[in-house]
């Protein structure tokens, strides 16, 4: 297996009044618990993570539409402990721009 992508989740550092102060009120229902949850995380969240919290079946794609409208979500490749790897979404100052 490719060792190419990171294997740690970045820590989760301070994340500005940025993402706070976009206008997220005109996002679609489930794009704006996305954003919230991601921006209330304490650390990196898996679809799965994201899933179980908000009850919804695949959130990638929601993830997907937010980045194209400019939120700052990063991510990040994790090992899993059964030979596969899965992403982990977070916000930071760092994708800010």
């Amino acid at each position: 297996m490719s060792s190419h992508y990171k294997t740690t989740t970045p820590e989760v550092g301070e994340r500005g009044s940025a993402v706070l102060q976009r206008n997220i009120s005109e996002l679609p229902y489930q794009q704006k618990r996305v954003i919230i949850l991601l921006y209330k995380a304490k650390e990196p969240q898996s679809v799965a993570d994201i899933s179980k919290a908000l009850g919804q079946a695949d959130p990638r794609g929601h993830i997907r539409e937010l980045r194209i409208k400019g939120y700052p979500i990063d991510d990040v490749w994790c090992k899993s402990k059964y030979q596969g790897r899965y992403k982990r979404y977070f916000i930071t100052a760092s994708s800010e721009a």
